[in-house]
């Protein structure tokens, strides 16, 4: 999730993510702000390389 995060061109979406993977149940705020965020498709497609 770092890593993809760090792709982003969208500071501020790069912050509000990195904030939510702290913790106890990271992933799915992770997974969440994904799609609130709108950056869904970037998501999986990276996930797909990696």
């Amino acid at each position: 999730m770092e890593t993809f995060i760090a792709t982003l061109e969208s500071e501020h979406k790069q912050e509000k993510l990195a904030r939510t993977i702290q913790g106890k149940g990271a992933f799915r705020r992770f997974k969440d702000l994904v799609i609130e965020l709108n950056v869904a498709d970037e998501w999986y497609d990276y996930q797909e390389q990696q």
